[in-house]
């Protein structure tokens, strides 16, 4: 009896010990895994591969992993506040990118982005500042101090959308200063200019009348321009696909009218929104 004990102590003893050496592998196995995760997760954030960054890191925050957490949360503060500054939200961007764990500067190529970021952003708002400031000055006539702040900004980098800013400010602190020599002329010019602006904008160009065709034709269709046509007192541009089916374009936008003519039957008009 005595002896049968000894043994199944013995065994009892072994399988005891395997399964605690069994278990202790297990978590080393898995902490190795986590920190090779990690290790490969940082490597693409360094290398600005964000998309394979994060997705590593969610793998890792899974298994409670506390690093891959936070390195997760600063490429979504960045990217986020890079999509803010995209859409021309330079103070939502600014608030969001200093959001992001001051950690992110052990990340060099993170480090790179978000202070490149974030000197974008200071110049936005700056500028928005600068413009905010000539449009007050133009709202009290102040045209000589809002000349001066004009050409200082001019000297600066510029977007499509701020060089027609102050293109519209100039056309403003003109009309000011001829207002003070002559101001029914003055009149006259900013009223003409005003109408020539919204007829501009009734009418199609034939940029646009070309994205229209190639809006309808399947991808790589071919076309050739004809020129103008008219029917029924309209003008169109038309155009001629490799199949023979011709399309017309309205010249003004308030016909809204789109007409394919096709050569095997009679025309057909469509609706569309130009």
């Amino acid at each position: 009896m005595k002896k049968k004990h000894k043994i199944m102590l013995a065994i009892v003893s072994i399988i005891t010990v395997v399964t605690i050496l069994g278990v202790i592998s297990f978590f080393t196995y898995r902490r190795i895994s986590e920190n090779k995760i990690l290790e490969k997760g940082i490597h693409f954030m360094d290398s600005k591969e964000y998309d394979k960054a994060l997705v590593l890191f969610d793998l890792d925050y899974k298994s409670k992993n506390k690093e891959a957490l936070e390195y997760k949360d600063m490429i979504k503060e960045y990217l986020y506040s890079k999509k803010l500054f995209n859409e021309n939200k330079a103070e939502e961007a600014k608030n969001e990118i200093k959001k992001i764990n001051s950690s992110y500067v052990k990340f060099y190529g993170l480090k790179d982005d978000v202070d490149n970021l974030e000197i974008k952003i200071d110049d936005s708002m700056k500028k928005i500042s600068e413009f905010n400031k000539i449009k007050e000055l133009i709202k009290k006539k102040d045209s000589n101090e809002a000349t001066k702040l004009l050409k200082d900004l001019e000297k600066e980098k510029l977007n499509l959308n701020e060089k027609k800013e102050i293109k519209k400010f100039n056309d403003e602190i003109k009309y000011i200063e001829d207002e003070k020599i002559n101001p029914k002329e003055a009149k006259r010019i900013k009223k003409e200019k005003e109408e020539i602006l919204e007829n501009k904008s009734h009418w199609n160009t034939f940029y646009k009348a070309v994205q229209l065709v190639n809006g309808v034709l399947p991808e790589g269709t071919d076309f050739i321009y004809e020129g103008i046509m008219s029917k029924d007192k309209i003008q169109y541009y038309q155009f001629l696909d490799t199949d023979l089916v011709r399309y017309a374009v309205p010249l003004k936008k308030s016909d809204n009218v789109y007409l394919v003519v096709s050569n095997y039957g009679e025309p057909i008009l469509k609706l569309i929104n130009n």
